[in-house]
């Protein structure tokens, strides 16, 4: 039994190293231009998935309602080669959705023999390993300079703006500029700081606020609004507020508004461009880009363009995606598949509130779980991040690892229950 622990230890450790590092080759493989070690290692898990599936006849599916409506996109990309305008696009874009698929159950196998307490750890590591990667990024550090596409030539427009832009708003280096970071990051707080008042470990406190932070210092504004928002709601909604918490709210605020005017002063580029991220001429461009697919949309409102078809490649709008994930699934799908598509995505916080679980942690957990996914869903509806390939594989490992934490919550107390009666 020790050895299988250590070993599942190790495969989920191996899992959230690639998870966190996607570093790009640039080397074209057949209709992709690159390619990661991320890749590799999830094929060599999905190998290993299957061969124990076809052993045992049992796919480990975490919770089935969750599972069935993240196969719904999935589907319907396989299903717009019927109508799509750019084939190989489209190809592009089943293959990563189905990557996206695989990795939420490598994660519910991977994961799904681990402690509660590990799965957290690992989420930890997970969330500290990037956030120091990207901040070890910005000093220079040998192996982190930002993965630059090789369509943005030195010494073009399109190449300096990449480069202030990384520089300027934090991000990652493989993971992606700074919405790109964001979106994966506020999957996290939350959940760090419900389970760090679930067992009593403060280390959670500081792994929620450390990511909030960096959040903050991406100065993604729809990215901070969500987040915000959902903890707001999280500590609104049937939770009582104490002195205690209120006062460390305030502190975390402050410490926040710190680091923010430290990380301004020490780089003058960002304290120069900050009155742009202040403007709404971005809000205004987007708008444009939504109203420009609509209008596109209404001339073929049931078959659509088919997935990963770039908005400017049909409409002409220089913007190559909605910067809206429901918008996006109208778009590919067309009306009808479409709306299906967006609203099986709507539906997974409402799917674990449905989750029957008779653990008080588990159920406490849940709630953040809920409200984390509702902060992704506010997103999705003012970034591209659902179409991104990296973007929608953290995503579904994301969901894929909170269902093993409350599966590994309820089990544990399940276990406790059983081992009190058996001492009475």
């Amino acid at each position: 039994m020790k050895v299988r622990i250590n070993l599942n230890y190790i495969l989920a450790l191996t899992l959230i190293i690639a998870l966190a590092f996607p570093i790009r080759i640039w080397w074209s493989f057949g209709p992709f231009e690159s390619f990661s070690p991320m890749d590799i290692v999830l094929i060599i898990f999905l190998i290993g998935l299957l061969l124990l599936t076809a052993y045992s006849g049992i796919l480990r599916v975490g919770n089935r309602y969750v599972a069935v409506v993240l196969t719904v996109p999935v589907f319907f990309c396989f299903l717009s080669f019927l109508w799509t305008v750019n084939p190989t696009e489209t190809l592009k874009a089943a293959l990563t959705y189905t990557e996206a698929l695989a990795t939420f159950f490598i994660t519910i196998l991977v994961f799904g023999r681990l402690s509660s307490n590990t799965i957290a750890c690992l989420l930890g590591i997970f969330v500290l390993s990037t956030i120091t990667a990207a901040f070890l990024s910005e000093t220079g550090f040998p192996g982190l300079s930002p993965q630059i596409p090789p369509n943005l030539m030195p010494g073009s427009l399109d190449y300096a703006a990449f480069i202030l832009s990384y520089h300027v708003r934090l991000s990652h280096p493989f993971i992606g500029l700074s919405n790109n970071f964001a979106t994966v990051l506020a999957f996290f707080p939350i959940m760090f700081s419900s389970y760090a008042k679930a067992t009593r470990k403060p280390m959670f406190h500081w792994l929620a606020a450390l990511s909030i932070l960096a959040v903050v210092l991406t100065l993604s504004r729809g990215v901070i609004l969500a987040l915000f928002i959902a903890y707001g709601f999280y500590y609104g909604v049937r939770h009582q507020i104490s002195l205690k918490s209120l006062l460390r709210g305030v502190a975390l605020l402050v410490i926040i508004i710190f680091c923010v005017f430290a990380y301004v002063k020490l780089n003058p580029q960002v304290e120069y461009n900050l009155p742009d991220r202040l403007s709404t001429g971005n809000i205004h461009i987007r708008l444009e880009a939504w109203y420009s697919v609509l209008a596109t949309l209404a001339e073929h409102p049931f078959r659509g363009y088919g997935a990963g078809v770039s908005v400017s490649e049909v409409t002409g709008f220089p913007l190559r995606s909605t910067h809206n994930a429901f918008l996006s699934q109208l778009f590919y799908f067309g009306l009808p598949c479409g709306i299906i598509a967006a609203g099986s995505v709507l539906i997974i916080p409402f799917l674990f509130i449905r989750w029957r679980l008779s653990s008080n942690k588990a159920r406490f957990m849940r709630r953040a779980v809920v409200f984390t996914l509702i902060g992704q869903m506010l997103i999705f509806a003012s970034q591209a991040s659902f179409a991104g390939s990296v973007l929608r594989v953290l995503f579904y490992f994301s969901v894929a690892a909170s269902i093993t934490l409350l599966a590994a919550l309820e089990r544990e107390a399940v276990f406790s229950a059983s081992v009190s009666d058996n001492c009475g």
